[in-house]
């Protein structure tokens, strides 16, 4: 069983079979299923990078959007004021979104690398 950073491992979160006969329950912040054979709950969030957040959901899905969509890059002051949060939560939710984007069993790129956009303000080397 393979797992992912960030992600509960396989066995323990519910069976697909479980979840396709659950039944809802109301929790404080996030739905709450339950699989009516066994009674086991879980939040619709467990075992990803939204685990036992406070912040709304749409908080994350714009923070998404402004990262992945921000050509540059994004930073926390930068989230902070298109969001209107603490600087501390704005540091902590950038920083679990780049955390979640990475794949760890990446490797370095070789050969020849085709880049579409350029950003750099490097010299030029003149060829006469």
């Amino acid at each position: 069983m393979s797992e992912v950073p960030g992600r509960l491992p396989v066995a323990r979160r519910l069976p697909l079979w479980a979840m396709r006969a659950r039944g809802s329950l109301r929790a404080a912040s996030a739905e709450v299923v339950a699989c009516k054979a066994c009674g086991r709950q879980t939040s619709l969030t467990a075992g990803s990078v939204l685990h036992r957040t406070r912040l709304p959901l749409t908080v994350w899905f714009w923070a998404t959007y402004l990262v992945t969509t921000h050509t540059p890059g994004l930073s926390a002051v930068q989230l902070q004021r298109q969001l209107g949060l603490s600087y501390e939560t704005a540091w902590a939710l950038l920083h679990k979104l780049r955390r979640a984007m990475v794949n760890p069993e990446r490797e370095a790129l070789k050969d020849k690398v085709e880049v579409d956009e350029r950003q750099g303000r490097g010299r030029r080397d003149r060829q006469n």
